[in-house]
């Protein structure tokens, strides 16, 4: 990597702001540039928790987080826990489904939130951190409840292949409700390839997952003024509102720095409640241990 040879080397890196999935890594690995609100002002009105997650390093700016989509053509008032959902689904069988786990995330969030629903809470705090594969005995009742889901699934048990399938589903009224990416649902609004009637909220107890991008400035960048300079304007209301309405992220800081328009859009998503996935090799073991566990009668 570009970043860690030019660090041990102590030359420059050619970049000064950088963006991607390896930021906390890169933080942890000490090729970062510690920041605080000391140095970036803005992160004052960033949640701590989602902070930390980025380590020293990470700047978060934008966040996403798995959603439950409904059309109210058809659902008067949605579920509000995932209790409340797992009922409805079997009360309207056919009108509701999720890609396979393997397959996208929207998926993979509704399998892991209803594993969750039986694993401790210290259990999964080791699991998101760390490969436990001795903690996946608490992932049983849950593959149990996912696979007495499949009668009430979509054409008893179909799983689309990807995001896109799961929300075009929907989105032609098909089905009824089921879980997208937040980014996903809100550009389809925006274009108009979601319908108007389509709606979404998060539920509770436990929620989806989700989580922020992070940004990071080199150790080895002799710009590092300007780049906290760019990295606290990117966490302005301006730049926050451009981030909402031209990615369709989650805004980083609180909504209440917001104006109107954007805080009505997220004003059934918690957007500063953004739940942790699990670790990478344990994301990897449940999607296998689905596909033995849960698809067929």
């Amino acid at each position: 990597m570009k970043l860690t040879s030019a660090t041990e080397q102590n030359k420059e890196a050619d970049f000064d702001l950088v963006d991607g999935g390896f930021v906390p890594k890169a933080s942890a690995a000490n090729l970062l540039t510690p920041v605080s609100s000391q140095t970036i002002s803005a992160l004052n009105d960033v949640p701590q928790d989602v902070l930390k997650a980025g380590g020293t390093g990470g700047i978060p700016y934008r966040g996403s987080a798995v959603l439950l989509a409904y059309d109210t053509k058809t659902v008067a008032t949605p579920p509000k826990t995932l209790d409340d959902l797992l009922a409805w689904i079997k009360a309207n069988p056919g009108k509701f489904t999720y890609n396979s786990p393997k397959s996208g995330g929207s998926g993979g969030a509704f399998v892991a939130t209803v594993l969750d629903k039986f694993v401790p809470a210290d259990a999964r705090a080791k699991m998101t951190v760390g490969y436990e594969k001795d903690l996946e005995k608490y992932w049983d009742q849950g593959f149990a409840t996912l696979k007495d889901l499949n009668s009430s699934v979509f054409q008893n048990g179909v799983y689309p292949n990807g995001n896109q399938q799961t929300l075009d589903l929907l989105a032609k009224g098909q089905i009824s409700m089921a879980p997208v990416w937040s980014d996903q649902f809100i550009t389809g609004l925006t274009n108009g390839q979601i319908p108007s009637t389509v709606r979404a909220t998060q539920i509770s107890n436990p929620s989806f997952t989700g989580g922020a991008a992070y940004l990071g400035i080199p150790k080895s960048s002799p710009h590092q003024e300007a780049a906290l300079k760019l990295a606290n304007f990117v966490l302005s209301p301006d730049a926050q509102t451009m981030i909402i309405k031209d990615m369709s992220g989650f805004p980083a800081i609180s909504l209440d720095k917001l104006p109107a328009d954007v805080k009505d859009k997220f004003k059934d998503a918690d957007t500063n409640n953004l739940r942790k996935g699990y670790f990478d090799q344990m994301g990897k073991d449940l999607n296998n241990l689905w596909d033995q566990k849960v698809p067929g009668q």
